[in-house]
Parts: C-alpha cells; sequence; structure tokens
C-alpha cells in the first residue's frame, strides 16, 4: 500500500573548508615551473556523521592548455592519481607547466569501484545505470581550476564540491513500530536524477528515472558512523541516504519503499515536491513508519518557495528556520529578501557562525536581511552563540537611503541572545542626505515595535561612515536608527577591542543612531569612543528624538563633535555621555536612572567654539527642536532640568529643580538677587560682601525664600570670620545637598519686612565653622533639617519657632561640640558623637530614638 503524504523537508548546506597552501617546488633554470595545488575537499562538522566524505579517497586530474585541449600526459586517470592521507580529506599535486601559458585542470575525487564513469578526454561524468541504496561509497567531488598565466613555480589552493545532492530519510519512531512489529532493515529510493555531468560548466544531462535498490539501511559500523541525524535539535534514525545527480536546484518526487526482510513485507510512501540542491543535503523526516492515513507533517507543500541552507519547521503556526552555517544564512537573508520566506519566519541560530567563509558574488560582503520592501518582522534567537566576522564595505558612495547592517530593515521584530564578534562596516556615503542613512551592525533601520535584548557586539569594531557634510546619519555599532517607533533595548553591550571606532557624520551612538518614539534602554553599556563631524554624537544614542528612558547605562568611551556646521550656533553642545540631543518638545520628556560616564566629553563648531559648560551635565546634549521648547524636561536621577525658554537664542538655558545652575561666585550671587533658586553646578568659593542690615558680612543673601541646592558640592565662603559673619544669611526657604564650610557661622537665619518662611535643610552639612546654625531674632517660621551634619556650636533663638532634627549627626567643630536651642526643639534618630552636650533648660527638647555616641 503506498501512503501520499506530506513531511518536513528542510535541506542543509554540506560545509566546505579549504586547507592551507604548501610549499612550493620549483625547477631551476628550466622552462618549466612547478605548480602545487593544495587540493581539499568538504568535511563535515562531524565526523559521526553518515555520508562525511571520507570514502572518496582517491584524487584523479586532467589538464588542458588554454584551448581545453587534453594533455594526456600530464593527467592522471584511473588507478594513477593519488589517495588521500588516511583520516584526510586534503593533499597535494605537483604538476610542471610551461611557463608563460596558461592552463585548465579538472580534478575528481571518488571511491575506487564508484558507479561513475570520469573520461577526462570529454570533460564527462556518467552515472551508470546499476545503483543500490545507501551506498557510501558513491560520494565524490570535483573541480574546474583555471590556471593563470605560468610564470615561475607557484600554489593555488583548489577547494572540490560535491556535484550530486545528498537524500536523507529518517524516523524519529523506529521503537513506535518495533512494537508494532515492524523492523526496518532495508531501503529503496525511486526518483528522477540525471546521468551525465559536465566537468567544465556544471551542466547536466539525460534525466531518467533512477532506482536505488534494496540495500541495508545505514547503521553502526567499525568505522564509527552514526545511524541517527540531528535536525533542530531532535535525533531521527537514519533509513535510507544517496547521492543524486541534479541541476543547480530540483523539485522531484520521491518515492520511498522499506522492508523487513524476515517476513518479506514492503511499504512504500510517497513524497511529493522535495527540494535538490546541488552540493547540499536533504533531509525528509517525521514519524514516517507509524504515520495513519491521515497523518501529515506539514512546513508549506510548495517547498520550492525554501532555500535549502537551513531547516524549517512549524510551531504553533509559526515558521522557524534553524540555521548553523554561514552558506545557510546568507540564503536565508535571500529568501526573505526576495519575499520566497515569510518576512515574520522566526530564525534560531544552532551553533556560531563565521562570516568570513562566505564567498558569494566574488565578495565577502554581508547582504542583510530585509528591506524596506520585506521588512523582517520576526524573533531571531542566536541561543547565545555568535555571529563572527560582519563585513560590510562599500567601494561606491551610496546614493539615497541605506539600510546597512546584519538585519537591513526590521519592523516590530525581536533580537535577541547573541554575539557579534568582529565587525567592520566601511560605508562612503558621498551622497547619503543627513537624514537618510541608516548603519548598524545589528540592523540598520529598526522600525515599529522592536526589541533588541541580551546582544553584545564585541572585538575588533570598526564602523567608518562619513566622508564629507553629506555623510551619513542615524549610524551605530548596534542599531542605526528608525523613521518612527517604540524601540527597547535591554542588555545590550558593546565592547570593543583598543583600536576600535565609530565614525560617522551626525546622530551617531554606540548602541542607537537616532530613534524616535518611545524608547527604552536598560542595562547597557558601551567602551567604544564616537567620534562624529557635525552635531549628535552620544555615548549610547546620537539623538533620542521622542520619549526615551536610560536606566543602568554606562559608558567609558569618549565622545566628541569635531567640527559643527557653519553658521549652526549650538553644535558643540550637541554631544553626551549617554545621549547627544534629544527631541526637546514641551510633551517630550528624557530620563535616566542610574546612569555614568566617564569618558571625555567635548564639542567643537566650525568657528572653534567649544561647549563649556556641557548641557545637562553632559549627560545629554542640546535638544534639537530649540524654538518652542519651553518646559521640555530632561531628569536625572530625579533631578529636573527644565528649558526656561522658547527661542533658539536662549536654548540650553534651563532650570534645575526649579533652580538655575550656576558655575560661578558671580552666576550665584546674580541669580539669588534676581529672586530665584540656585543650583550649584561645581564647587563655588566665594568672597563675604556686605549686608544691607548690621549684622555683619556673608557669602550670599536668601531674601525671598528662595532654594539653594548645592548638588553635593561646597560653599566656601573665604574670610567671613567675624563675630557675626555668615556663609548663608537666609529669610527662609529649603537649602539642600550643599556643605557649607569657611565661616564663623554657616547659616544664620533672619526675616525681613516681606518674607519669614520655614527653614528647611535637607543633606547640609556644616563644617569648619564657630556656629553651625544661629539666629538673633526670626518671625517663628520654624526649622526643619532632614538628614544633616552639624559641626560645633548650634543655637538658635526662641523667634525662630520650634525645631526639628530628623537623622542628624552632631559633631565637634572649632573647638565647640554643643546645642543650645531657645526654642520648643525636637530630635529623631539623631547621633550625637561623643562629648556632645544638649542645654535642656531653656526651652523643652525631646529625644526619639537617638545615639550618644561614647
Amino acid at each position: 500500500m503506498k501512503r501520499l503524504f506530506f513531511v518536513v523537508v528542510a535541506a542543509v548546506a554540506m560545509l566546505a573548508t579549504s586547507c592551507s597552501k604548501d610549499d612550493t617546488s620549483t625547477v631551476v633554470g628550466g622552462e618549466k615551473s612547478t605548480v602545487t595545488f593544495a587540493v581539499a575537499a568538504p568535511e563535515l562538522a562531524t565526523r559521526a556523521e553518515y555520508g562525511d566524505g571520507y570514502t572518496a579517497t582517491h584524487l584523479t586530474w586532467g589538464v588542458y592548455d588554454a584551448n581545453g585541449n587534453y594533455l594526456e600526459n600530464l593527467s592522471a586517470e584511473g588507478l594513477v592519481g593519488v589517495d588521500f592521507p588516511t583520516g584526510s580529506l586534503s593533499t597535494s599535486v605537483k604538476i610542471d607547466l610551461v611557463n608563460g601559458k596558461e592552463y585548465k585542470v579538472i580534478f575528481w575525487a571518488g571511491a575506487e569501484g564508484a558507479p561513475y564513469t570520469v573520461d577526462f578526454e570529454t570533460k564527462k561524468m556518467t552515472v551508470n545505470d546499476a545503483l543500490v541504496a545507501n551506498a557510501e561509497a558513491y560520494d565524490a567531488f570535483y573541480k574546474y581550476q583555471a590556471v593563470s598565466t605560468v610564470e615561475g613555480p607557484r600554489s593555488e589552493t583548489v577547494t572540490l564540491t560535491r556535484p550530486f545532492a545528498q537524500l536523507n530519510i529518517a524516523t524519529a519512531d523506529t521503537a513506535k513500530a518495533a512494537d508494532g512489529g515492524l523492523v526496518v532493515d532495508q531501503t529503496q529510493v525511486v526518483v528522477n536524477a540525471y546521468k551525465t555531468l559536465d566537468l567544465v560548466d556544471g551542466t547536466v544531462a539525460d534525466e531518467v528515472e533512477r532506482t536505488y535498490t534494496f540495500a541495508a539501511i545505514p547503521a553502526n559500523n567499525a568505522n564509527g558512523y552514526n545511524k541517527t541525524i540531528e535536525v533542530g535539535g531532535k535525533s531521527y534514525d537514519l533509513l535510507s541516504m544517496n547521492y543524486l545527480l541534479v541541476n543547480a536546484k530540483e523539485v522531484e518526487k520521491v518515492t520511498f519503499t522499506v522492508k523487513q526482510t524476515s517476513n518479506g513485507f514492503t511499504e512504500a510512501f510517497e513524497f511529493e515536491n522535495v527540494p535538490f540542491q546541488r552540493n547540499y543535503k536533504t533531509n525528509i523526516i517525521g514519524n514516517i513508519l507509524t504515520s495513519t492515513l491521515d497523518f501529515e507533517i506539514t512546513i508549506d507543500p510548495i517547498f520550492e518557495e525554501y532555500e535549502y541552507g537551513y531547516v524549517v519547521t512549524e510551531e504553533g503556526g509559526q515558521t522557524i528556520a534553524t540555521v548553523s552555517t554561514p552558506s545557510g544564512l546568507a540564503q536565508l537573508a535571500e529568501d526573505i529578501n526576495d519575499g520566497k520566506l515569510e518576512n515574520d519566519t522566526n530564525i534560531v541560530l544552532d551553533g556560531d557562525i563565521d562570516l568570513s567563509a562566505l564567498t558569494r558574488a566574488a565578495t565577502s560582503n554581508w547582504t542583510p536581511i530585509g528591506t524596506p520592501d520585506e521588512a523582517y518582522s520576526g524573533t531571531f534567537d542566536g541561543k547565545g552563540f555568535s555571529i563572527k566576522n560582519l563585513n560590510i564595505v562599500e567601494t561606491e558612495a551610496k546614493e539615497g537611503k541605506a539600510y546597512i547592517g546584519f538585519f537591513g530593515y526590521a519592523k516590530n521584530a525581536e533580537i535577541k541572545n547573541v554575539v557579534f564578534e568582529n565587525v567592520n562596516l566601511n560605508i562612503p556615503c558621498l551622497d547619503i542626505d543627513h537624514s537618510q542613512g541608516h548603519i548598524g551592525a545589528v540592523a540598520g533601520s529598526l522600525e515599529g515595535t522592536s526589541t533588541i535584548e541580551n546582544v553584545t557586539v564585541k572585538g575588533d569594531i570598526k564602523v567608518y561612515a562619513t566622508q564629507d557634510a553629506n555623510g551619513a546619519s542615524r549610524v551605530a555599532v548596534v542599531a542605526g536608527g528608525n523613521s518612527y517607533g517604540n524601540v527597547t533595548m535591554k542588555n545590550v553591550h558593546v565592547i570593543a577591542n583598543e583600536g576600535s571606532y565609530l565614525i560617522a557624520n551626525n546622530n551617531t551612538g554606540a548602541l542607537a543612531g537616532q530613534l524616535q518614539g518611545k524608547n527604552v534602554f536598560e542595562n547597557c553599556s558601551s567602551n567604544i569612543d564616537v567620534t562624529v563631524n557635525k552635531f549628535f554624537a552620544g555615548g549610547i544614542i546620537g539623538l533620542a528624538a521622542g520619549d526615551s528612558k536610560f536606566v543602568n547605562c554606562h559608558t567609558t568611551g569618549d565622545v566628541a563633535v569635531v567640527a559643527g556646521r557653519e553658521g549652526r550656533a549650538h553644535d558643540q553642545y550637541r554631544v553626551g555621555g549617554i545621549a547627544g540631543g534629544w527631541a526637546d518638545g514641551a510633551k517630550n520628556v528624557c530620563t535616566l536612572e542610574n546612569c555614568s560616564y566617564s569618558g571625555k566629553i567635548s564639542g567643537k563648531n566650525s568657528d572653534g567654539s567649544v561647549a563649556n559648560p556641557l548641557d545637562y551635565m553632559g549627560y545629554v546634549g542640546r535638544g534639537y527642536t530649540l524654538n518652542g521648547c519651553q518646559g521640555s524636561k530632561v531628569v536625572i536621577d530625579g533631578t529636573e532640568f527644565v528649558q526656561k525658554y522658547n527661542t533658539a537664542a536662549e536654548a540650553g538655558i534651563y532650570t534645575i529643580n526649579g533652580c538655575t545652575p550656576v558655575s560661578t561666585a558671580d552666576e550665584l550671587i546674580a541669580a539669588l538677587e534676581a529672586n530665584e533658586g540656585v543650583y550649584l553646578l561645581n564647587d563655588i568659593k566665594i568672597e563675604p560682601a556686605a549686608m544691607s542690615n548690621a549684622y555683619g558680612t556673608t557669602g550670599i543673601n536668601v531674601k525671598n525664600g528662595q532654594t539653594i541646592d548645592g548638588a553635593g558640592h561646597t560653599l566656601n565662603i573665604k574670610g567671613a570670620g567675624g563675630t557675626w559673619d555668615s556663609g548663608i544669611n537666609t529669610t527662609g526657604g529649603i537649602i539642600r545637598n550643599i556643605t557649607v564650610t569657611g565661616s564663623f557661622r554657616g547659616i544664620f537665619i533672619n526675616h525681613t519686612s516681606s518674607h519669614s518662611e520655614k527653614v528647611v535643610l535637607e543633606n547640609v552639612t556644616l563644617r569648619d565653622v564657630t556656629y553651625t546654625i544661629s539666629c538673633d531674632q526670626g518671625m517663628y517660621q520654624t526649622i526643619e533639617a532632614n538628614n544633616c551634619s552639624f559641626f560645633g556650636w548650634t543655637s538658635f533663638a526662641k523667634t525662630a519657632g520650634e525645631a526639628k532634627f530628623v537623622d542628624c549627626y552632631f559633631g565637634q567643630g572649632s573647638g565647640y561640640k554643643y546645642c543650645r536651642p531657645y526654642s520648643n526643639t525636637e530630635f529623631v534618630r539623631c547621633t550625637f558623637c561623643p562629648g556632645y552636650a544638649v542645654d535642656t533648660t531653656r526651652a523643652t527638647v525631646t529625644f526619639t530614638d537617638c545615639i550618644w555616641e561614647e
């Protein structure tokens, strides 16, 4: 009984490796030179596979002059050739050729007694009519090699390939079949194939129905061959293996018959639309022996839609392509780009892949997966394996839009669990408009809702994409950019060897060039230097053109804008340790949490002006909107940077947590005199100035209840040592995140006719002073201190109002370790140094959970 059904059919490229050149042997002083041919047949990744090529041990050759005339005396036919060394498919052949002439050589490697007739004179190989199934000795290899003009002794490398397709039929249900009484020990295959091969141009002729008659199935034997094959991580028992002479690609019907010799039982199976490709192996797999009439394993019966360098399966309605070879990966890219394979196919790696092994169209350039017409939208899972030596070098300037990377154009895609090791992208972009380049090793363009997770690019990383003012934009080591989308990068790292570089024209960063939409970067890092000619250079991203969030992102490489654009006033500021710039519209927020940079961040414009200081503390560069951006916000670890004005002329002027950033004493005084809160960008030393009342001199006055945020910096009041001199004279407001030193009194609480606000101290340290805080009079505005440190005499009048100290430390300063409150005071979870005294006789003083050090 024949049962007709479709099974999963997948073809896997037979790997080929070449051997190194042998030493040259010379004929000195004669008219001939010895040409040494280092000949290698392909070897599979594992020697345990049945049909691994090691039966093709005898090498013969035919030599021809430039016109194709056979030179019998230089040839080696039949038994005259050489044998490959035991356990190897590599050897060397030395042929003395006349200097000044060109030659052709045909090499053929096969087993003695194999059913092939090789006629070097006619340059033909013919397959005999009588064939048996499962004959591993039918394997063979050949190569037609052109030899350029001989000018002296030299070596040439010759890599042989199979002229055949290998057909494997394997099943996963032999045990189940045996339980039912079926033990297959012989198989037969009937399939259309060719008889004749032209050894010069590779064409075939004389297609006939070939019968590979019943023979014992492949089995374990003394040579160590294994009767199982593994496809997609699953093992199948091999029932049949045969070699077929086919055209470059064929789709044929296969009739497969199994036999149990003990009782004479036979059963035939027909497989329709089976693909074959020369020098590839086709695997027919499934539960073949126990399938019922309605049993069906189907990827797609139209197998010609699949190229055959990878394994195709289906799971839960989703097509999965598993690939483990360079040629298979290249074929997969071609199929997606040509629409032969669905662009949402999930891709799974089954081993490390070295792309330097590719020789496609005489170049080692990688052809990116996905185009704007066939955007890749599946899941790529590297399973922790590596893709090595990605190489894309354009020798001519690109025009229009460029989508360059391992993935050229991906949309709504997921890329995960893969390492890219050694990357070389060299793209001369003379004619690419600055907004049209999309260049990145992992993905050129990343559109829609896409994710890159657990991806590392490491080793020798060279990304160069600039030439002049029109050089490429949206360039990165990882992903170039997009037009709009929501991109997430998580656990993405660039680990570059010394000598690596990322150089482009604009909108360039290590992980992304430019992304628009809502984007998240989490647990990401880079150590590569980023150099940009014009604008928007970032340690993580060049331009975050939308709502962007960075969490636990760290960079150590230098980031620089080196030239800027002529006539543009802001380019030197469009550089940052995390982001080179951002979409500074009022609706957009750029947020950083626990991020850091340690490299040098620098920006220079065409007129020689440099960025000093950098915007947003060097984390984020200046935005691109500039006009109409009042209220736009960057948030760094909870600190809010809000754009103050709407015009481009005032871009880069912002408040920090509602305060004006200051970096000099003059800026500090001017901002306070303008009734603005202040945020210190660095330590500031200041000379004391005369106050408007009789209490002495002070470093700064807070007259209107403003906020002073030291951002962890120190305010040093030089020379304010008089009895009533103070560092900060305040009528109320918030003082936080600052150390005050150098004055007789650290903070003096005062009031005016219009201001007497509550005094709030947060994370303030007062040291190298005599009095930490004090007041002579007040308006009962009250004092509240949290997480502060007071080193010295602390005292305040009753008119200051009630005081409360929470989580504060009281220590010795300038000889004093004493507190005398004249108003009701509460200490909560405070710590007092050894010997510290608190006068509790002048007001109600309470202590809750406090510590007195001994």
